[in-house]
């Protein structure tokens, strides 16, 4: 053959393998290196060249070696697969965010050293808005291969030119780790539901997780990076009113404990929220379900913008109590200072008066358990408000009809300076919460076994409680406890062991405990301790009276103490045997008097002699 017949016949075999090469390897996808075939990524979801809108699917078919995807449009990142997704991956976009017309998808896909190793990238279409009636130009670029064809191991030719669009981006391209992480993170915690990209509404999001990280404590929850706050394992929540609808990055680490609290894990997914037709202005910094906003015009809800309350006092037996919303309302409005620094930060890191816990099931169905009061007394526990420590005593007092100072009071006479912080608990020295050292009361027996919370052990495998027990160390006023405190938290309630049932939530917030310890006084005053007074016909009295003519004053023969308040009203009479309670377990016993009528010590002691910002009324 001539020199120039044999060039030419070459070029004709080379033309041929090329057109082979575009019909086997569609534009889409990249062609794997040679000794690596199998090695690839391709875009299936939009289809090149498909007009898209609103929040799009990018989905993608993969080889086994990738291990994770980044996203870009026209060579912008814009998500990655959520770290819980198993492949082929995808990612919801909203495609609002660009301007209707022409724009490329790219997808590259990294190993698990995070290398990038394959690349595919397709033309597509926006179309949010109505379009011009003359359009100056269509776009109609497709690939020639139909999308059915796969890799196949014999191809080794690459092409010879990338395709313009290619994004050059290294894996550093990925969100700083305020965001999504620049490396795939651990798989021991995964979001179960909702699904990724599903639609989401409401106050009360829930993200089921899967956690099974070791060292396990608790989880915390950030939204498009922003931290939303800190939940126990398999119960975080969120309030999507607070946020923009549309689509918005939902991210949960799994963390160790205190102090210095590391992540052990992380899974993200997409959400799309929407709210209806009133789209909530999202401000950059989310806040927590509970907690106060900072920002003064959307610090309070239509309905708890109410005229602020000069002082709060008992609400009669059976009497309609505020709305949640509005108490916080309330709450946030007096803003009162934070005169106990160690509930906002223990030494460990750990804010006690800004932990807004899911409370556990356990609680809601052994509450009141032994006769002390129906458990439906306390459904509506759920320490859900974060502020400065006599803001969250505000709150209580308002979600449960009692009077504010009483509440004040009660807490000074069981902690003196309102404290709730036990730095013991998060891996510190000292404990200011603990109290009753070495004075249990008898455990009621027949619990659950294998209980925990937050990482807190609650029950053995034998269902006997042993929640507090390894608790001793140094009291606030510098005493110790050598065996383990009996009563916790700013208001001293018994979490061992008769209302075990409270741990460890009473120890780890202070509105929680003062929750508690108020829906409990409202139980009281609403009759329902009759079987735990034994019936006491002085009790059933003192509710009666005190339900039809509250501002009436005492009848002479009561069984308590006469006028422990000049002209002693009906509601003050039962109301007292109330916060007596708490202490003696009795109805106006000698404990229950001696608590109220102490001369340095007791409840009135303090009604009538401390101070705290904002006065009494």
């Amino acid at each position: 053959m001539k020199p120039r017949a044999r060039g030419l016949f070459l070029i004709s075999i080379q033309a041929i393998a090329l057109a082979w090469i575009l019909i086997l390897f569609p534009a889409n996808a990249v062609l794997p290196e040679a000794g690596a075939a199998s090695t690839y990524v391709t875009i299936t979801a939009p289809k090149a060249g498909a007009t898209v809108g609103g929040t799009t699917t990018i989905a993608t078919s993969e080889s086994p070696d990738v291990s994770w995807i980044n996203v870009f449009v026209d060579g912008k990142w814009v998500a990655s697969n959520p770290s819980t997704a198993l492949p082929p991956y995808w990612v919801a976009w909203n495609s609002a965010t660009l301007a209707d017309g022409n724009h490329t998808v790219s997808v590259t896909g990294y190993n698990s050293s995070n290398t990038s190793i394959a690349t595919a990238a397709i033309p597509i279409k926006v179309q949010n808005h109505s379009p011009s009636p003359t359009p100056t130009s269509r776009y109609t670029a497709r690939p020639t291969a139909t999308p059915t064809v796969r890799h196949t191991a014999t191809a080794t030719v690459r092409p010879t030119a990338t395709p313009t669009t290619r994004p050059t981006a290294a894996p550093t391209a990925r969100p700083t780790p305020t965001s999504l992480k620049p490396t795939p993170v651990p798989t021991c915690v995964r979001i179960m539901s909702p699904a990724g990209g599903t639609v989401v509404r409401g106050s009360g999001v829930a993200v089921g997780t899967n956690d099974t990280c070791s060292g396990r404590w608790f989880e915390s929850l950030y939204i498009d990076g922003s931290h939303v706050g800190d939940f126990p394992a398999g119960a975080v929540i969120f309030d999507s009113t607070k946020l923009s609808n549309g689509m918005h990055t939902v991210e949960v680490t799994s963390q160790s404990v205190n102090p210095g609290s590391r992540m052990l894990g992380s899974a993200s997914e997409p959400l799309n929220i929407a709210n209806g037709s009133t789209t909530p202005t999202a401000s950059p910094g989310f806040s927590p379900i509970g907690t106060p906003n900072p920002s003064p015009t959307a610090k309070a809800t239509p309905t708890a913008k109410a005229t602020a309350v000069a002082h709060l006092s008992n609400l009669a037996p059976n009497a309609s109590l505020p709305a949640e919303s509005t108490c916080a309302s309330l709450a946030n409005q007096s803003n009162f200072p934070e005169t106990s620094p160690e509930n906002a930060n223990d030494g460990t890191g750990w804010n006690a008066n800004n932990q807004i816990w899911t409370t556990p099931s356990y609680f809601y169905a052994n509450a009141g358990r032994n006769g002390l009061a129906p458990a439906s007394d306390f459904a509506a526990v759920d320490g859900n408000y974060a502020g400065t420590t006599q803001d969250i005593i505000r709150w209580a007092a308002c979600k449960w009809g009692v009077d504010e100072d009483w509440a004040y009071a009660e807490t000074t006479e069981e902690t003196g300076s309102w404290t709730n912080a036990c730095a013991q608990l998060h891996g510190g020295s000292t404990c200011h919460e603990g109290g009753d050292c070495g004075n249990p009361d008898a455990s009621s027996g027949g619990e659950s076994p294998n209980l925990s919370f937050l990482g807190f052990p609650v029950t053995n495998s034998s269902g006997t409680f042993v929640g507090p027990n390894a608790y001793g160390g140094q009291n606030a006023n510098g005493s110790t406890c050598s065996s383990s405190w009996a009563s916790w938290s700013i208001i001293q309630s018994k979490a061992n062991a008769y209302e075990w049932y409270t741990w460890p939530m009473l120890a780890v917030s202070t509105a929680w405990g003062e929750d508690y310890r108020w829906a409990k006084y409202r139980a009281c005053v609403n009759g329902d301790y009759a079987n735990f007074f034994g019936g006491s016909s002085d009790y059933l009295n003192a509710v009666s009276r005190a339900r039809s003519n509250p501002s009436g004053q005492v009848p002479s023969g009561q069984a308590g103490p006469a006028n422990l308040f000049t002209n002693e009203t009906n509601m003050q009479y039962l109301g007292l045997g109330c916060v007596a309670t708490h202490y003696s377990g009795g109805w106006y016993d000698s404990g229950a008097v001696s608590y109220l009528t102490n001369s340095s010590s007791g409840f009135l002691y303090h009604m009538n002699g401390s101070k705290w910002p904002g006065g009494r009324g």
